[in-house]
């Protein structure tokens, strides 16, 4: 023992000092080959094969010596075979075994099994053995090993020693086809459920799977049956940990064998079972989804609907939901099966029996549906779509029945989520089944529903009504009514609303009548018991969208439009004294005036009278409850608003509404009246107006019915159909508004400032309305009130003023008393932009009615003068105002006493220079600031032409603008102090012609004195026309030239530019044979030095100075010819006494140079051509009933009566003989209108007085004056409101329309271009027709130099203009700046 141990240790030491190899993880590792003289004992117990020199081994290599196998045989004790089976142990490992070695081994060996103590060292020793000798193992001893293994039954050594022979079920060689018996021995072992969990159980379950993937074809039918089996019992039975295994066995068997059709039941049972359990589920769809996918699918499927079908014979509900799952993930998941086919209507009918089984069961069918719809819900067929429904009718029949507690509530709500996705798919139009079907579902569990569902079901159950139904409209109330129901959502209930909209705008056209009288008035008669305030709100919309739409036609039955309309006033005549019934109120009265805005051209009589009846009710409703404040007050101002827009057109008598935009005329609705087959009276109105002005206290409310109140008024016809007593009321009514205006109320008044905004706003508003009362009442209180409104603002009230200057030329009477007073409030306002025009136009209209200041002294005349004076500052107010205010200081100035001129004159001088002094230090501040309250007080935007504090003009404001102001200051004082010299404007005088005498200019001469222009001439008479031919040809003392007049060119010959500002009117034809004794119109002759005959010496004195011309001349005291006596016709005007008069205050006087003639006598009649009289030339038209194109308004040749004498009143005729106007005469008529005032000249182009051609149907010879004209008066007759423009032409800037309002009145409405219209501060006036055209009169002078001035800064960019008196002044100083100065 101790040798073979040495030999042992020896081999191993050996062993160790050697490099191994290894070739496979059972292979012995082989050492490299040693000298053979070293083999000793290990070489003749172990034989090794080497691959090298050492050939001699090879047959004994892997041998057992003699004295191994004496140790191993029986002889040998039991614990020295033990210790050689150790260490034979050790040695296998490393060292290959030949086979017959192997063999011998175990059979010497084999003994020990039968021995308890050595068994397990015999077991170790040969799994060591058959782990690593492998390969050296035959088929005999394979088999041995395999029968010794199954004999052990299983055990730890056992199922190692297995797992070693058939390395881990991989070779089963020599007994492949005993192996499955093991394993289904060992299978039944570890698969018993009576027995606790067998510790080997996994470890023999793997080596199945791995034995039956890699033998499978050694298994037969019978044990893969018994498998099956057992491991479906196992599952079924028990499910744990094992589970797992078991499932990935059947895979494997399913892949790598072939599954008993005995046994597919119980198969697919089994995984059915496990198959929404979350440890294993997906293991088991796997091995499912391999089932299904595999010859076996169809069956597969055939077999779970069997077993759905048949679900009252399963006991398992996690079967039945299992087999659902298999079939909705296999056919409509992402993870369906391609080849697999069936048809959503054969697998839905079977799950409808089985959803009785459990909540479980109802859950999965519902996501089987939602996945089928997911899947193919876009193409299912009907049948599919009955299926489904039946399915989920179903669902919700068990939650009804069956108490399944808590799950109750979400499987509901997944059943409703499903209808919903089927109403979605409905609704895009990708559902196939029945309609009804469906929405009978819905409406069965319609509480259940969200309100989406339950509108669809409501639009559906519309959808199925229409007019072929019988009774379709009844049936379709009482389903509007019944979702109308409080007990409905409010956006079902807005749908129902919506429903009931929608039904008339569709039906209205061919069922009117029907669809209102039984569908829609039925419903909206309910919306005054309506709680909610928004379902209201939507049913008067729709009411008023029938009332908008209805027909208007009149019938024997029920009118509808009153029938809707009636609706609406029994909302009005509800109980004001609740707080809810305010809620809606503002919108229904919107909507009842917009009813009438919208449809008024289409009312009948009865229509506007009983809306009008209704919205006066309630106007006296409020009054009666005491609503006299904040509230309620929008709702009056609404009604207000729409009643006082209703007037009639005074030409047709007409009813018009007065919109936004433009006037809506209705033609069947005319005023009552003698004169008119109309009915409409002003009565019912002018009661609650009546009332409103006595009793409201709220003054937004006052503010709007004053407001409108001033275009009613302007209509008498209109307004006196309520009555005379009415009409009586209404003013006094508005005459002690104005005394009780300390007690309106606003909302500053509540919040804010405790002083009463009403009462300072009042007379913007009442003023206005007043200059039109004064028409129809003499009322020296209402003159009185507008005088005292007058400084009622703190910086003056404009529409106070303006009311002021009508009344004073409508009762110049009435004013007369309060003249004084009114000069007065003017004196006291401090003067500003704001103010300036009203007051200037005010004082200028004062001073041509001598009533107004018959009674003044000079300190009255004063006061104006001190009024006009502070805007007369050119530093401080714009060119308009400045030269507006200097206008009327010469009116003023001319209606004074002789007396008292002298120290007026000097006042004024004085007054103006002072207050040019007073801005001196912030020129461009003031002009700034003026522009700023220009701006924000009239609330239109000031234009660049009038502004010099404008953006483009600041940068040179400081220097070039106060330069040229300073320059502009003293020409207008130096034009002034003229006028106030001469007091009056002088035309030019008219051309003085000598006898038929022929004079020939010996020398002429020109001098400039005081910005006066005298020209001194000298002329020679000839007695004989050879004489004074010889005189001509002779002469060399001077170079006389001969001026031959140009003859004018005739007004018809070429086309007329016509600026009224620098025009000459009076343009005639100078006979050829009559010479003038003007120096631009002379011939010029040769004088001869040394021919001396006898001749008649001339001198002609010219005299131009900026307010006209003066000519006269005399004969020499020398050779008094015989016709002296003729020469005193020729003397000149006024005795000489006014050249002595431009002499008084002789200046340095400059002297023209004669050097270029041509160029002086340029500058003469230049200054010629600037007339010093204002010359204006103005269009007027006649517009008859229904013309608006141009060429049909200047065709016409006559007008009316009423235009007739309305010409007469606009100035005096003259004859077309001198051309007034640029007019000839015969081809432009025979005579014209021109009214003359004492600085300016006004020339109507009549187009009516122009003779019509046949071969100008368009009248461009009467637009060739009349388009050119800025300035335009436009008789109305047509009914329709003129628009600026209708007479086109870029010169056209201003038409002042006039329009008959009755018998004795006119209105006059200003049209005119946005940069004009700023500048005007009266733009409609209402007056009699003397008063109107006076006023007329005075706008055309007004709006004719704010065009001048307009376009002379804005187009000619020349300097500021002011007048043509300023004008000619500054022509003479740019004669004189070229001129010497006389020494």
């Amino acid at each position: 023992m101790i040798a073979l141990r040495d030999n042992i240790i020896f081999f191993i030491d050996e062993f160790n000092n050697k490099d191994l190899r290894g070739t496979h993880a059972f292979a012995i590792p082989t050492p490299v080959g040693m000298p053979l003289s070293r083999r000793s004992f290990l070489s003749a117990v172990f034989s090794r094969k080497d691959n090298d020199d050492i050939q001699h081994f090879l047959n004994s290599e892997g041998s057992i010596s003699q004295a191994a196998w004496f140790e191993l045989g029986c002889g040998s004790s039991l614990s020295t075979r033990m210790k050689a089976m150790e260490q034979l142990e050790s040695i296998v490992r490393g060292r290959r075994l030949q086979i017959s070695t192997v063999e011998a081994l175990y059979h010497e060996t084999k003994d020990l099994y039968e021995v308890d103590e050595a068994r397990d060292s015999f077991l170790k020793t040969f799994i060591t053995l058959t782990e690593y000798q492998l390969d050296q193992l035959g088929l005999a001893m394979r088999d041995t090993f395999f029968s010794l293994i199954r004999s052990m039954g299983l055990s730890d050594l056992s199922l190692e020693w297995f797992i070693a022979l058939s390395v881990n079920g991989d070779k089963v060689a020599g007994f492949e086809y005993d192996f499955m018996s093991l394993q289904l021995n060992w299978l039944r072992e570890v698969l018993d459920l009576n027995k606790v969990d067998h510790r080997h159980a996994i470890r023999v379950l793997q080596l199945t799977q791995q034995a039956i993937k890699t033998n499978a074809g050694f298994i037969t039918n019978k044990e893969i049956d018994e498998i099956v089996h057992n491991i479906c019992l196992r599952i079924c039975r028990k499910a744990d940990h094992l589970t797992y295994e078991c499932l990935l066995l059947l895979g494997i068997i399913l892949k790598y064998g072939r599954i008993p059709d005995t046994k597919l039941l119980i198969l697919i049972t089994t995984l059915c079972s496990v198959m929404n359990e979350q440890k294993w589920g997906s293991t088991a769809w796997n091995v499912m989804r391999g089932l299904l996918g595999s010859h076996y699918g169809h069956n597969v499927i055939k077999l779970m609907l069997d077993l759905l079908k048949d679900s009252v014979n399963c006991p398992k509900t996690q079967v039945l939901v299992g087999a659902i799952y298999c079939i909705h993930t296999a056919l409509w998941s992402q993870q369906n099966i391609g080849n697999l086919r069936c048809h959503p209507s054969v697998a839905l009918p079977n799950m409808l029996p089985a959803m009785e089984a459990g909540p479980e069961v109802v859950n999965e069918v519902l996501i089987a549906i939602r996945r089928l719809l997911n899947a193919s819900g876009k193409n299912l067929q009907q049948l599919s779509w009955h299926c489904i429904l039946q399915l989920l009718k179903q669902a919700l029949k068990l939650c009804e029945q069956i108490s399944w507690k808590g799950k109750v509530r979400e499987q509901r709500s997944r059943i409703h989520h499903l209808l919903s996705i089927i109403e979605n798919l409905y609704h895009d139009g990708n559902y196939g089944g029945s309609s009804e079907a469906l929405y009978s579902l819905i409406e069965s569990y319609i509480d259940e529903r969200p309100v989406t569902s339950i509108i669809a079901l409501f639009d559906y159950r519309v959808a199925c009504l229409d007019p072929f139904i019988s009774n379709w409209l009844h049936t379709l109330q009482q389903l509007v009514q019944k979702h109308l129901q409080d007990n409905y959502p409010s956006a079902v209930r807005e749908k129902a609303v919506s429903v009931l909209h929608t039904v008339y705008m569709k039906y209205h056209w061919l069922h009117e009548r029907a669809v209102v009288t039984d569908l829609v008035c039925p419903i909206l008669r309910g919306c005054i018991r309506e709680n909610n305030a928004k379902i209201q709100y939507q049913m008067l919309n729709v009411l008023f969208d029938v009332a908008k739409t209805v027909s208007l036609r009149e019938s024997e039955d029920d009118d509808l439009f009153l029938m809707v309309m009636e609706i609406a006033n029994s909302f009005l005549a509800l109980d004001l004294d609740t707080a809810e019934v305010f809620e809606n109120m503002e919108i229904l009265t919107g909507d009842v005036c917009q009813v009438l805005a919208e449809r008024f051209s289409d009312l009948r009589s009865s229509h506007l009278h009983y809306i009008i009846h209704i919205l006066c009710e309630h106007l006296h409703s409020h009054y009666q409850h005491g609503l006299v404040r904040e509230i309620g007050c929008e709702i009056r101002e609404r009604i207000f608003s729409a009643l006082l827009t209703l007037v009639c057109n005074p030409p047709s008598e007409q009813m018009v509404c007065i919109g936004e935009f433009d006037d809506v005329t209705n033609v069947r609705i005319c005023r009552a009246g003698g004169d008119t087959n109309g009915n409409f009276k002003w009565s019912e109105i002018c009661v609650v107006v009546t009332r409103a002005i006595e009793e409201e206290l709220w003054f937004p409310v006052m503010k709007i019915i004053l407001q409108r109140l001033c275009r009613i008024v302007e209509v008498r016809d209109l307004i006196f159909t309520a009555g005379t007593e009415r009409i009586e009321k209404l003013k006094n009514a508005i005459i002690a508004l104005y005394h009780k205006r300390n007690t309106l109320l606003s909302d500053a008044d509540l919040t804010i400032n405790p002083s009463h905004k009403g009462e300072v706003d009042l007379p913007k508003y009442i003023c206005p309305i007043f200059s039109r009362l004064i028409n129809y009442y003499h009322d020296e209180s209402i003159c009185k009130i507008m005088v005292d409104c007058v400084p009622s603002l703190p910086s003056g009230c404009q529409q106070a003023i303006m009311a002021c200057d009508l009344a004073v030329q409508v009762l110049p009477d009435c004013m007369a008393p309060l003249a004084r007073q009114l000069i007065s409030h003017l004196a006291s306002l401090h003067p500003s932009a704001v103010l300036a025009i009203p007051i200037i136009e005010l004082a200028s209209d004062c001073s041509s009615v001598p009533e107004f200041y018959q009674f003044f002294e000079i300190k009255h005349f004063k006061f104006v003068i001190d009024i006009l004076a502070s805007y007369t500052n050119v530093h401080r107010y714009n060119t308009f105002i400045v030269a507006a205010a200097f206008r009327t200081l010469m009116r003023w100035y001319t209606k004074m006493s002789d007396a008292v001129k002298p120290t007026i004159c000097n006042y004024i001088i004085n007054k103006i220079e002072e207050e040019a002094k007073t801005c001196l230090p912030n020129v461009i501040n003031a002009k700034e600031h003026s522009d700023e309250r220009q701006s924000s007080d009239s609330g239109t935007p000031t234009t660049a032409a009038f502004s010099f504090g404008s953006a483009n003009r600041k940068d040179m404001i400081i220097n070039e603008d106060t330069n040229m102001r300073d320059e502009l200051a003293e020409e207008t004082i130096k034009a002034l102090k003229t006028f106030m010299k001469h007091s009056k404007i002088s035309d030019v005088a008219p051309t003085q012609s000598m006898p038929n005498t022929k004079l020939v200019e010996r020398w002429s001469n020109h001098w400039v004195i005081n910005d006066v222009v005298i020209s001194v001439t000298s002329f020679t008479e000839t007695l004989s026309s050879g004489t004074s031919k010889m005189f001509e040809l002779d002469s060399g003392e001077e170079n006389p030239s001969t001026e031959i007049p140009d003859r004018e060119i005739s007004s018809f010959d070429r086309r007329r530019r016509h600026q009224s500002a620098i025009h000459r009117p009076n343009e005639k034809y100078v006979a050829p044979y009559r010479p003038t004794l003007d120096d631009l119109c002379t011939v010029a002759k040769y004088e001869s030095k040394k021919v001396r005959v006898p001749v008649v010496t001339w001198i002609q004195v010219v005299v131009r100075h900026i307010l006209g011309k003066y000519s006269w001349y005399m004969r020499s005291l020398k050779d008094f010819p015989d016709d002296f006596g003729a020469a005193d016709n020729f003397y000149g005007i006024d005795e000489g006494l006014s050249i002595l008069k431009l002499l008084v205050d002789d200046n340095k006087a400059v002297q023209i140079s004669v050097r270029d003639k041509n160029k002086t006598l340029r500058s003469l009649r230049n200054i010629d051509r600037i007339s010093s009289l204002e010359l204006h030339t103005v269009g007027v038209v006649y517009v008859a009933h229904g013309q608006t194109k141009e060429s049909e308004i200047l065709g016409n040749v006559y007008g009316s009566a009423r235009y007739s004498s309305f010409l007469r009143l606009l100035g005096e005729p003259i004859s077309l003989e001198d051309c007034p106007g640029g007019l000839a005469d015969g081809f432009c008529g025979t005579f014209t209108y021109v009214y003359t005032d004492e600085i300016s000249k006004t020339v109507f182009h009549v187009a009516t007085l122009m003779p019509k051609s046949e071969i100008d149907p368009l009248c461009n010879c009467k637009k060739k004056f009349i388009g050119n004209d800025f300035v335009s008066v436009v008789f109305n007759d047509s009914s329709s409101p003129y628009v600026l423009g209708t007479i086109s032409g870029k010169f056209a800037h201003v038409a002042l329309e006039v329009v008959p309002q009755d018998n004795e009145h006119l209105l006059v409405t200003v049209h005119a271009r946005k940069e004009i219209a700023l500048w005007l501060a009266i733009s409609r006036a209402f007056l009699p027709d003397q008063q109107a055209a006076v006023l007329i009169r005075k706008l055309i002078l007004r709006a004719q130099l704010s065009v001048n001035v307009w376009r002379r800064e804005e187009e000619e960019k020349g300097p500021p203009y002011i007048g043509l008196v300023v004008e000619r002044l500054r022509a003479i100083r740019a004669l004189a700046a070229h001129a010497t100065p006389i020494s």
